[in-house]
Parts: C-alpha cells; sequence; structure tokens
C-alpha cells in the first residue's frame, strides 16, 4: 500500500529512504514532469542516491501518490 509511504529527510542533498512501500516502483520527476530517476522498491526500507539530481524541487511518485521532494 503506497498512501502511507514515507519519504525522508526533506529536504535532502546525497540520499533518501522511503519505507512502507515494497513491490511497488519510484519515479522521481523535475518540475517539468520529466522522469530523471527510477527504481524497484524491494525492501520495506529502500535508500535511493540522489547525487546525481541538481538542487531544486523534484516529485517522487511510489504507486499513485506522489510527494514533493526538495533537493538541496
Amino acid at each position: 500500500n503506497s498512501e502511507g509511504f514515507q519519504l525522508y529527510p526533506n529536504p535532502a542533498n546525497a540520499t533518501i529512504t522511503i519505507e512502507g512501500s515494497k513491490g511497488d516502483n519510484i519515479v522521481i520527476y523535475d518540475f517539468s514532469a520529466k522522469p530523471v530517476l527510477s527504481e524497484s522498491i524491494l525492501t520495506d526500507n529502500t535508500t535511493a542516491d540522489i547525487n546525481v539530481l541538481k538542487c531544486g524541487v523534484y516529485f517522487v511518485k511510489v504507486g499513485d501518490v506522489v510527494k514533493k521532494l526538495i533537493v538541496e
């Protein structure tokens, strides 16, 4: 159930942790809705490397739920 997924830290600068969404995919979109990072979530507590992202506002989609992420 992706509705209850947790995303932290936010703001972030190197990695983010996603909890509570095992079996889903995470897709990170930039402000223009272009996907910039995608990976499968294999455990209940997954860490994603976001070092490749520039500073700014992004949107993290897990299942049907989207949350805002700020990268510093």
